[in-house]
């Protein structure tokens, strides 16, 4: 067991700065924002290093050779299409960034991990999670304007130009669709928690089980009322895939077939008929001006694709590119992807394609199906945002993913629906 000592509260507040400081508590350099929790993780990174046992891992290797395989093609296309010494800064801090945002997520569950405190890791996050779900509902009962919410951390120094949404739940993240993908990592610790079978009393296990359905139906609700088709459809897909693998069936009964038809027509039938925001926006993708913005995003990103598949154009030149090459002024706008594995193969071309998901099968190998079901929804809702490269999605769900590597002499792997 751990022994709660300055290291183990600098991991929660390394966390509580991630998931629920997020984007409030930044600050900006130069038109690049820091965010207070990557600062800190800078002071916490070397504690860790002396504190914490390192082993081989295959995943932290593939992800090293597609660093320096990125750091050659900034090189190159910078040689090639004669980018900005700006340009070219700007993309190797953010790809330094990147890496250490997975570095510091590895080093805090090696730590917990090695200290046999994986269910604590897990206890931390869905808490942290919950809170900012809370947060969220605060904003959107007082804060129901955006730009109102915004505004309040002004006072602070935050100054975020964020789109102005309406009656979407932001919390402390600011982008709606971002926040609704990084609650499922909560929502899965949740459930972890609930099929975690504790050897306590028994009395004392039902009360946490009510604490946790309850959590349960909370993280719906916040990703409902985020209104993003992003959470709503890795939330389905989450469970789904949960549901299917957890199936028996080579011994499948006919009550389970007929609640599973149930669950799929009731489905069906809330993105078709109902009123309710957030199936109005599934059923309206084809026709509403942010899909359609995506649909053209995937479209160019394509047409870069066919002209550079092999060398890409750079990790974050993409801005930069589009200026050069369609004279596009730069902004956040054009200076990413809606879609994180067309992100890959456009800026690290094919071999990083290749290199980037050989790290994500050694990440979830050994784990459980709890992750891999997860992680595969994650690629699914990537293609609709860069989640894979957002660092307050990267560092939570890289924790959890580590604290559940197995181990010879645990059973946390070992559980069934």
């Amino acid at each position: 067991m751990l022994k709660k000592g300055l290291l183990y509260y600098l991991i929660i507040i390394q966390l509580f700065l991630f998931i629920v400081g997020g984007n409030v508590l930044s600050f900006t350099v130069s038109n690049m924002r820091i965010r207070i929790s990557e600062f800190f993780s800078f002071l916490l990174g070397p504690l860790l290093i002396l504190r914490t046992k390192l082993k081989k891992e295959e995943s932290l290797l593939f992800i090293v050779i597609w660093f320096f395989l990125s750091l050659l093609l900034i090189i190159i296309n910078s040689a090639i299409y004669s980018f900005s010494f700006s340009d070219i800064f700007s993309a190797i801090l953010y790809l330094l960034r990147f890496i250490y945002s997975i570095f510091i997520a590895f080093l805090m569950a090696k730590y917990m991990r090695q200290n046999d405190e994986e269910i604590t890791g897990l206890k931390i996050v869905n808490t942290l999670y919950i809170l900012s779900c809370f947060i969220g509902f605060f904003q959107l009962i007082f804060y129901p304007i955006a730009l109102d919410w915004y505004a309040v951390f002004e006072i602070i120094g935050v100054n975020w130009q964020g789109d102005p949404h309406v009656n979407r739940l932001l919390s402390t993240d600011f982008d709606p669709n971002f926040f609704s993908c990084c609650i499922l990592i909560g929502f899965f610790s949740n459930i972890y928690l609930i099929k975690k079978r504790f050897n306590y009393n028994k009395k004392i296990l039902e009360f946490k089980k009510i604490i946790y359905y309850l959590f349960f139906l909370i993280y719906i609700v916040a990703i409902l009322l985020t209104k993003s088709r992003s959470g709503a459809i890795g939330l389905m897909l989450f469970l789904i895939f949960l549901i299917a693998t957890s199936i028996n069936w080579s011994n499948i009964k006919l009550w389970i077939i007929i609640l599973l038809l149930v669950a799929i027509l009731t489905s069906l039938t809330l993105i078709l008929f109902s009123d309710i925001a957030i199936f109005v926006r599934i059923r309206s993708i084809f026709t509403d001006p942010s899909a359609n913005a995506r649909f053209s995003s995937w479209g160019k990103s394509a047409d870069i694709i066919f002209d550079s598949y092999f060398i890409g154009i750079g990790y974050n030149l993409y801005g930069a590119y589009n200026s050069l090459i369609y004279g596009a002024v730069q902004s956040n706008s054009v200076a990413g992807v809606d879609s994180s594995i067309l992100f890959i193969l456009i800026t690290t071309g094919i071999l990083g394609l290749i290199l980037m998901f050989t790290h994500y099968y050694w990440l979830v190998k050994n784990t459980n199906r709890y992750i891999v079901v997860l992680f595969i929804a994650f690629l699914l809702i990537t293609n609709f945002n860069n989640l894979l490269f957002y660092s307050l999605w990267i560092v939570p769900c890289y924790f959890v993913i580590y604290l559940m590597k197995n181990k010879n002499s645990d059973k946390l792997n070992r559980l069934y629906i």
